[in-house]
Parts: structure tokens; sequence; C-alpha cells
């Protein structure tokens, strides 16, 4: 085939391509280009993204001396602490909130609640005992944990706890 036959259809071949290729993309159908554009244009809406982005579940346990309280969850959702060492509840939400422990007193005082704890504020106190308090923030009954209060390492469990020690004494 002489060179000016291969000119001609390559282009006669390109013009094709744009041709059909426009047509697609003016369809309305399904799997067209035009989806495809739509497409791209919502995942690049930051709307979209911000909906379409995937949260970090919050931390279900840990051992600590902090709860964080968010607008969405109480990080951790359960907390082992040590006594004699002070615990602090700090509020992550942009309201005031107020913290109830559900089943007793935290401390000698009484307490049984933080009172108001002001945005970005705390509330702290420091366990004297051996427990276990289930919390609730008031009228936000989904953002509720639990804090255990253990002996930390210097309990003496008689050797009960670890067969592997000598009894203590």
């Amino acid at each position: 085939m002489p060179l000016r036959m291969l000119r001609r259809l390559s282009i006669m071949t390109g013009a094709l391509a744009l041709v059909v290729g426009g047509a697609a993309c003016s369809s309305d159908e399904p799997g067209t280009a035009t989806d495809a554009t739509a497409d791209l244009a919502r995942e690049q809406d930051p709307r979209v993204q911000a909906e379409n982005e995937v949260q970090p579940e919050p931390e279900a346990f840990a051992f600590t001396q902090e709860v964080r309280i968010t607008d969405t969850a109480v990080v951790p959702a359960t907390g082992v602490a040590i006594v004699g060492n002070e615990v602090v509840f700090r509020n992550e939400t942009t309201a005031p909130l107020t913290i109830d422990f559900l089943n007793g007193p935290i401390d000698e005082t009484d307490t049984r609640t933080t009172g108001e704890i002001a945005p970005g504020g705390e509330f702290r106190f420091t366990p004297a005992r051996v427990y276990s308090h289930t919390f609730a923030v008031v009228g936000r009954p989904e953002l509720r944990g639990q804090l255990q209060v253990d002996p930390g390492e210097d309990f003496d469990d008689g050797g009960a706890g670890d067969p592997g020690t000598e009894p203590a004494g």
C-alpha cells in the first residue's frame, strides 16, 4: 500500500474514532463517558469525599489514666486505670457536658457526677480503691463507657494470680 493511502486511512480512522467517541460522550446511557465524567466529578467533591472517608473505629479498650469524650464516642470505651493515680476526663466536644457515674460514688467525698465540663475542659480525680464504674454523658446516653480501677503492680494477691510467683510476705 502506498504511503499516501496509509496516511489517508490513518486520518479517516482517527476522524471515525472522534465521531464515535463524541457520540458516546453525549449519551446518557449508563456506562458511557458521561457517567464516568459525572462519577469523577462526584469523587472530587469535598462533601462526597468526607462522606466516603473511612473513619477509624474509636479505641474500645486501653490501659489509661485519660478518657476523652468526643462528639461521637467515648475513647476508650473501656479504660483500665491504676488506683492512686489521677484519672482525667477530657471534653473534646464543642458543648459543655456532665458525666454521671451510674453505679455509685467514685471517691470518698461521694462524687457521683463531674459537674459541668466546658469544651476543652477536664475533670480530674484520683481513685483511692479498686472498682468498676459505668459512666454516661448526661443527655447523651450513646456516649457511655466503663472505667475499671486496677490495683496496679503493687497488688498483693498472695501469689494466687500468677502460678509462677511466690506468695508475697
